[in-house]
């Protein structure tokens, strides 16, 4: 509907025009009305010219408002243009846009409006309001505006005030006070059955929006009565845990008590991380839908007014739920960190009362797993890597050059970081590297391996750093948990540092360098 009212706006301002040359006083400059032509001349279509004497009804295109060289008569008294006609085809004939009444090709008469007919009319200049006040043929104005005219106007470079050419110094030497011109608007105007039809159009618009606004906020309600059930779950799991380790550190048992509940201990410590890693998933979940909600908030508050106090309550929703997210992430985050502690000490207790029982073996394992254990939130390792010379020659003269760490647990995960040289025309590329080993707590972590890592080399001062992230692609052959002894190890292709670059920059120090691992969350 908002095409079809800038259609009549352009009908509105068209054009018109009589044979010889008159000057009319200004007063006159009210009369006629101006329309727009189509199908007649290079020169005079498609620009808005005020006729002196009225162009008859049946000229104009009561769709579009166009003034066309032809017409087409219906049989229920509308006239439409060529172009408005084109669009009233039907299955089995065609149908007026204004009424709807159907008729047949052949009930249509074609109307043609002479050329020399419309030539001769009178019109206004089209400087009509910058003061001009001549009429003239239409077949005229366009010789008459380009050549004749002394009304074309500019804009002060100083004030940026409408003065005409011809004024302009004169107006500069005023110091911008003298010789502004008044521009007459040329608002057109609209007729009462026009105005009525653009406010049905635009009430009929409203009320679609209307529409579709409530349909998104009942999907909003539904998406937060949906987190909230998130909520509900993810509280009753809490509170599991939280009996769960209060069962563990009630009460004074025996060693030998302990030493029978050992087993069923770790399985239900191993249970109670299932359950986190479960719930982990959900909570990103959530956060995932409350972004999405926030999102569609935003979208709705550029509806119209009426809607406002709604959207502030609905607002008001999003930003109690997202505090409470905040609030329960960092209450999971608490409970998560103590009940790491608590399994720590459990196993060491543990491990303690199987130190009393056994000996050699035996001993060692609780020991490495209370080590294990105690790696869970710890995401940064350091290592120097030593001979940089000599690797980088080895990987110049046979094309690589591969380089691991000593074994280490690392978020539980035991493996080892390394680089990995390659030669690259006449460079040496370095890329981080790592290996999967078997580990002591591999059913309590998360497999595949697909923490992000961030490689960074440290300069000797610690004033800089070179740092890259390497994106894990989770490859379960390379990431997956180790069934033997450990995977095969594997680089990043698509992380690199030259080891020239390095050299230049004073990245390597005493023959070594400083790498930093930290596995992103």
């Amino acid at each position: 509907m908002t095409e079809r009212w800038q259609l009549f706006e352009v009908s509105a301002e068209q054009f018109a025009g009589v044979s010889q040359s008159t000057y009319v006083p200004s007063a006159m400059a009210s009369q006629g009305k101006r329309h727009t032509l189509c199908g007649f001349a290079e020169e005079l279509d498609w620009r808005p010219l005020r006729f002196v004497e009225p162009i008859p009804a049946h000229r104009i295109c009561d769709a579009c408002g166009v003034l066309p060289r032809v017409t087409v008569f219906l049989p229920c008294r509308h006239v439409l243009c060529k172009s408005c006609y084109e669009q009233c085809v039907l299955d089995d004939g065609r149908a007026c846009p204004l009424d709807g009444g159907q008729f047949l090709p052949e009930d249509a008469e074609w109307r043609d409006f002479p050329l020399q007919n419309l030539l001769g009319r009178k019109v206004k200049c089209w400087n009509e309001e910058r003061g001009c006040n001549m009429v003239l043929a239409a077949s005229e104005l366009n010789k008459h505006f380009c050549n004749d005219c002394d009304h074309h106007s500019t804009s002060c470079p100083n004030c940026s005030e409408t003065v005409l050419r011809s004024n302009v110094a004169a107006h500069l030497q005023s110091k911008c006070q003298d010789y502004v011109i008044a521009v007459r608007s040329t608002a057109l105007e609209k007729s009462d059955s026009d105005r009525k039809i653009m406010m049905v159009a635009l009430n009929a618009n409203f009320d679609l929006r209307m529409v579709e606004m409530k349909e998104r906020l009942d999907e909003v309600i539904s998406d937060h009565i949906a987190q909230n059930d998130h909520l509900i779950n993810l509280s009753r799991a809490i509170n599991t845990v939280k009996e769960t380790l209060l069962q563990r550190s009630i009460g004074n048992s025996t060693l030998d008590q302990r030493a029978s509940q050992s087993t069923v201990t770790l399985s239900s410590v191993r249970a109670v991380e299932e359950t986190l890693t479960d719930h982990r998933g959900e909570v990103r979940m959530l956060s995932a839908a409350i972004a999405y909600s926030i999102k569609e908030l935003k979208e709705c508050l550029e509806v119209p007014k009426r809607t406002v106090n709604k959207l502030k309550m609905l607002k008001e929703i999003c930003d109690c739920v997202k505090d409470l997210w905040e609030a329960f992430g960092k209450v999971l985050d608490d409970a998560a960190r103590t009940f790491s502690r608590k399994c720590t000490g459990s196993v060491a207790g543990n491990g303690e009362v199987k130190d009393t029982e056994k000996q050699g073996g035996q001993s060692a394992m609780s020991k490495e797993k209370e080590l294990a254990l105690s790696t869970i939130n710890v995401m940064r390792y350091e290592f120097i890597f030593k001979g940089c010379k000599a690797m980088k020659d080895d990987a110049y003269s046979k094309g690589f050059h591969s380089y691991s760490s000593e074994k280490s647990y690392i978020s539980g995960y035991h493996l080892s970081p390394g680089v990995y040289l390659r030669k690259e025309g006449d460079h040496v590329l370095l890329h981080p590297r790592i290996q999967l080993h078997k580990g002591v707590i591999d059913e309590c972590l998360q497999w595949p391996f697909s923490q992000n890592i961030q490689v960074a080399v440290i300069h000797p001062s610690q004033s800089k750093q070179c740092q890259k992230v390497w994106k894990n692609s989770g490859v379960l052959k390379l990431y997956g948990r180790p069934q033997e002894t450990s995977n095969v190890g594997c680089y990043c292709d698509t992380v690199s540092f030259r080891i020239d670059d390095l050299e230049r920059e004073g990245y390597v120090a005493e023959d070594k360098l400083h790498i930093v691992w930290e596995l992103l969350a």
